[in-house]
């Protein structure tokens, strides 16, 4: 059975059995690519996405990650908000990073670095290194149990 993209398109019977047996989502992909849609960025691996992410302002970010399940979750990744307190943090120690690692990093971020910079546009790459003071003195009061 070969058909064309086209004839894909205007055959509802091909694609109900194409849902049936991979899913919804697999077919309106295969619809989308039948129109000539594609997604380049969906494409891309998890690492270098996440590389892109940490150049995007929070608010490019939070926007992305209501475009897609993938984004949702790359967008509140560990791996990307570790980064990003290791960027903005001058001395991290290992009960810092403890805590970090019991509350999230994302959590971390956004209860001692994030309320410094409130109004600012800039993203995770950026060169503000605010002091791990606060940091510090949560690790030293609620250590893990």
């Amino acid at each position: 059975m070969k058909e064309s993209y086209n004839d894909f398109l205007h055959d509802a019977g091909l694609q109900n059995q194409v849902g049936v047996v991979f899913g919804l989502q697999t077919l309106e992909h295969c619809k989308a690519l039948c129109k000539g849609h594609y997604n380049y960025l969906e494409r891309l691996p998890n690492q270098l996405l996440l590389r892109i992410l940490f150049y995007l302002s929070f608010r490019d970010i939070g926007r992305l990650s209501q475009t897609s399940k993938r984004f949702w979750k790359l967008s509140n990744s560990s791996e990307l908000w570790e980064q990003t307190v290791r960027v903005r943090c001058d001395e991290l120690t290992p009960d810092m990073e403890v805590l970090a690692n019991a509350m999230g990093w994302r959590k971390i971020f956004f209860t001692f670095f994030h309320d410094q910079q409130r109004g600012s546009k800039a993203g995770p790459a950026t060169d503000a290194v605010p002091s791990a003071t606060a940091l510090a003195q949560a690790s030293a009061t609620k250590a893990p149990e």
